[in-house]
């Protein structure tokens, strides 16, 4: 009987992790001007591709694209400051709460009401919580605090990756390639929604979360005889307007002198 009691709260337990509510964000998720995640790494495997009649490409597409609007108009739709953590290659960590666990990026970035970047702060984070390289965008150029010189790097591009993952898609939906949707859970938690897009090569995928748009995860896989390789990737750990960075990265801004 015991056994049997046991049995049945597992049960009830998995069937109402299943069954949360797609739409529901976890906590930390809440429709403002900030996104932080306290959930898990989003590490996710490419879902298998499926082809979709044409009315399901619309309301797939149309679904990216209003994600894509929600993002631009609760996060970007007024110049100021947005505070940026990122973990690049979409490495797999247990816990995100905790972003000194492994190397990510942290930045501030300023921008106008045309979701420009105007100004940016840039410090790359080892494991230990050791910052080991900082990087200020001004004027256009990009200059490197530790080194004390300028060097070459494109502009801060995160603000438009969910435009092109939407741009992409429609592109290669038209020319007739295959889309997968799926929600994801971790651990019961909604991670949120991820699409992934294929030209038979490069799969393209994107996780977002519905209620700001934001990206949670970005990657692009590629296929080989036997497998399917991660490319690049990032996952957000958290994105968030401030009214300012710390002092600190603001004298650095300040100091950092006009290449043009």
């Amino acid at each position: 009987m015991k056994h049997l009691l046991v049995g049945i709260l597992t049960l009830l337990f998995l069937t109402s992790c299943a069954s949360t509510r797609e739409t529901e964000p976890s906590p930390g998720l809440q429709a403002t001007s900030t996104f932080a995640s306290d959930q898990e790494s989003v590490l996710i495997d490419p879902a298998p591709l499926k082809p979709v009649s044409q009315v399901q490409k619309s309301a797939l597409i149309e679904e990216i694209r209003a994600h894509t609007d929600l993002y631009h108009s609760a996060m970007l739709a007024e110049p100021g400051w947005i505070h940026l953590i990122i973990r690049p290659d979409g490495s797999n960590t247990t816990d995100i709460t905790r972003p000194e666990a492994e190397s990510y990026e942290e930045g501030w970035y300023l921008l106008d009401d045309q979701a420009q970047v105007l100004s940016a702060i840039e410090s790359l984070v080892d494991e230990h919580g050791n910052t080991v390289q900082t990087f200020v965008y001004k004027n256009g150029s990009w200059w490197d605090v530790s080194g004390g010189e300028t060097i070459v790097r494109g502009e801060p591009n995160y603000f438009k990756q969910g435009d092109i993952f939407y741009q992409q898609a429609g592109r290669l939906l038209e020319q007739g390639e295959k889309l997968s949707s799926q929600t994801i859970y971790r651990n019961c938690w909604y991670i949120g929604e991820q699409y992934t897009i294929s030209d038979g090569n490069l799969l393209r995928e994107a996780v977002i979360d519905p209620a700001m748009g934001n990206l949670r995860a970005l990657k692009i896989w590629q296929r080989n005889a036997n497998a399917i390789e991660l490319v690049s990737g990032i996952d957000v750990l958290k994105e968030e307007r401030v009214t300012s960075p710390p002092a600190k990265m603001v004298q650095l801004l300040e100091e950092t002198p006009d290449s043009k």
